[in-house]
């Protein structure tokens, strides 16, 4: 049968035999599809999920479609500062040898708009509990000799809005796809923040977005605007495999620290990825900053 323009493009990245990807989120949707490609590339794969069931019935559907046996799972919830912090001691003590590492975890609409702090989850979940894994591996990753590939998932849906300091969408205030994509915007925020602070040729901060994908994201919409939703996205975006792409190109080929791709259509909503530039008109320095003190807040809390 002939392979579609998706699966040649896998065919063409190089083979990463025996590597070592940990893979946060990765039961469903783009997570998913990159662990299923990662093992196709021979690569070994720990899935950080939150939910212990949705990952058990992941690897096995994982196993059943590839007859591939490479996979780990373990406990992550990017919402809990606890489950963070252990999270990061088990990459330093279990799996300090690993080859990359997909922050991919992240919610649109979660079932708690706010959290015990009146805080946005989606805030908190997408971008907080994100910097605060990063902050706690930072000392292991400065002292890294072998490579680390550290890649963060970005969103499209950043480059429309704009972050202010203080903004009300922190405190779960205004339209649910402005926090998420004003999250996602922190997320890409920090990863300007690491590459350029970065003094380890070994370790390589890295960007990617997957378009506009078809994802499970949207599982705690309610069925008929999901129905609708993933309907039209079938059509004219990508599906979750060829959004998963971005991230393959800077597991599996030669990149350099400070490596972005996006999907290289108009809008870069869909397509093949392509390399690009991080523009300055998105960067806010007290990004940083203000999320650091809501980690601090949290810490104290526990």
């Amino acid at each position: 049968m002939k392979k579609n323009k998706t699966e040649r493009y896998i065919d063409s990245l190089h083979d990463i035999k025996d590597k070592l990807v940990i893979i946060t989120g990765a039961n469903s949707g783009l997570g998913f599809e990159i662990a299923r490609n990662i093992l196709l590339k021979g690569g070994q794969v720990i899935m950080a999920c939150r939910n212990e069931e949705r990952a058990d019935a992941a690897k096995d559907k994982l196993i059943n479609e590839t007859g591939i046996d490479r996979i780990t799972i373990e406990l992550y919830d990017q919402a809990d500062i606890n489950s963070v912090n252990k999270f990061a001691n088990k990459i330093k003590e279990k799996y300090s040898s690993f080859y990359a590492l997909v922050l991919n975890a992240g919610v649109l609409k979660p079932k708690d708009n706010v959290d015990e702090f009146n805080i946005s989850t989606t805030y908190k979940t997408n971008y907080v509990g994100l910097l605060a894994l990063l902050d706690k591996l930072q000392p292991f990753l400065d002292e890294c000799t072998e490579e680390k590939r550290i890649i963060i998932q970005g969103s499209l849906s950043s480059y429309f809005h704009k972050y202010r300091s203080g903004d009300e969408f922190i405190y779960g205030k205004g339209k649910q796809m402005r926090q998420y994509a004003l999250s996602k915007l922190c997320c890409s925020n920090l990863y300007v923040y690491l590459k350029d602070n970065n003094q380890n040729p070994c370790v390589k901060y890295l960007l990617a977005e997957p378009g506009v994908a078809v994802t499970n994201i949207y599982q705690n919409f309610k069925r008929w605007f999901k129905n609708l939703a993933l309907f039209f996205l079938r059509i004219f975006t990508n599906d979750a495999r060829t959004g998963s792409l971005s991230v393959m190109k800077l597991i599996c080929d030669r990149c350099a620290n400070g490596d972005y791709y996006r999907p290289a259509h108009l809008f870069h909503a869909r397509g093949l990825p392509v390399k690009s530039i991080f523009k300055k008109q998105f960067i806010n320095n007290k990004i940083i900053d203000e999320g650091r003190e809501m980690v601090k807040m949290y810490e104290r809390s526990k």
